[in-house]
């Protein structure tokens, strides 16, 4: 049994949707199941990674509006009809690879053949965000069950706890507004770019592989600092790295994956490599089989 990535889309943000991170995220998965064919109500596990997002509200989870706003299955499953189960996962720029390792285990267990995973960032605006240092954009990957070979492998994780000091964001009430502040230390790139070579490292050690076994690294966030760090830590070089969006939070995966993917580096490839780093520090790994 093997997960497959059956076709991802990232969106950016025109003006109706510059300060929606909820349209920016129904939009991406719109385009999603369009492409790859499919209608809302056949999607059974949607998740949601998104951080940012309107009025810089935390609650409630975006996942059940997303799928309210798409149409897949909003009302209660009734008896012998398949529903649509929703939530949301929050880790910050490694939410994709989080959500995948979690659609992965439930494809595996045949629990279901389909799993949305769908992230969004948006600036909320009003000003309620000064500085806000990222893009909007919206992006969706479908994952699908196969008895194939290839897909996603095993994953793997490493950490380097830092409370937050390289990489935090917050939201404090001020003049009767909650206003979101982000502290994002000048060394952030290079720390997680350590710790992710460690998750790499760790993963190749289990999986007795080498970098040479590499063909591509579709690698998150996109940053010279982190590619830099993480290529010498790893042994790989900078030109078999994939990145995209270099003013994108927890979609920046997604796009660097959409840019492997339209490009055909990921199809022509053997194996391919997909990392991701957040704020914690952590960082994880998998390898994924065309």
């Amino acid at each position: 049994m093997a997960t497959r990535l059956e076709g991802v889309t990232v969106t950016t943000g025109g003006w109706r949707r510059s300060h929606s991170a909820l349209r920016l995220a129904v939009d991406a998965a719109r385009q999603t199941l369009e492409r790859t064919g499919r209608t809302p109500d056949q999607i059974p596990l949607l998740i949601y990674t998104g951080l940012f997002r309107d009025r810089n509200l935390g609650e409630p989870a975006l996942a059940p509006m997303i799928q309210e706003d798409l149409g897949a299955n909003p009302e209660d499953p009734h008896s012998g009809r398949r529903g649509t189960f929703s939530f949301d996962i929050s880790n910050g720029g490694g939410g994709v690879l989080s959500a995948l390792e979690v659609a992965d285990r439930f494809l595996r267990a045949g629990t279901v053949d389909v799993v949305l995973v769908v992230s969004s960032d948006a600036n909320p605006g009003h000003g309620l965000a000064p500085g806000f240092p990222f893009d909007p954009a919206g992006g969706a990957v479908l994952c699908t069950r196969s008895d194939g070979p290839g897909g996603l492998g095993a994953f793997s994780w490493a950490t380097d706890p830092d409370d937050g000091s390289s990489f935090r964001a917050t939201v404090g009430e001020r003049t009767g507004s909650n206003v979101l502040t982000i502290h994002h230390a000048t060394d952030y790139a290079e720390r997680a770019g350590r710790v992710a070579a460690a998750a790499v490292q760790r993963l190749f050690d289990q999986e007795s592989l080498k970098p040479i076994d590499v063909d591509v690294v579709v690698a998150s966030p996109n940053d010279d600092g982190f590619r830099q760090v993480f290529g010498d830590e790893v042994g790989i070089e900078d030109e078999r790295i994939v990145s995209a969006g270099a003013r994108l939070h927890t979609v920046s995966f997604l796009a660097g994956l959409e840019t492997a993917v339209t490009s055909g580096r990921l199809a022509r490839s053997r194996k391919a490599l997909f990392v991701c780093a957040s704020a914690g520090v952590t960082a994880g790994a998998v390898l994924f089989t065309p």
